[in-house]
């Protein structure tokens, strides 16, 4: 994947985080499609509509704001906002 690639991921991932369905749309696409000037400006396209989308929802708008590290502590799956 280039570095222009890369950073169009990196922009969802900021909004949507490493496992919304956008970023994973945009990473899939940028991993997938052929590496040419055209295409890398439909993908662009297709991130700044993501940054230009409203979150709808409240469990949006709460996932967008809290970045959640996920680790085991004694055999249990615990989540704590990342500080």
């Amino acid at each position: 994947m280039t570095t222009a690639r890369e950073n169009l991921v990196n922009r969802v991932i900021k909004i949507y985080g490493y496992e919304g369905k956008e970023t994973l749309e945009i990473a899939k696409m940028c991993e997938v499609l052929e590496n040419r000037p055209e295409i890398d400006k439909i993908i662009e396209e297709k991130v700044k509509e993501y940054e230009n989308k409203p979150l709808d929802t409240e469990e949006e708008i709460e996932d967008a704001e809290i970045i959640y590290t996920v680790g085991i502590r004694e055999g249990t799956k615990y989540r704590k906002p990342r500080t």
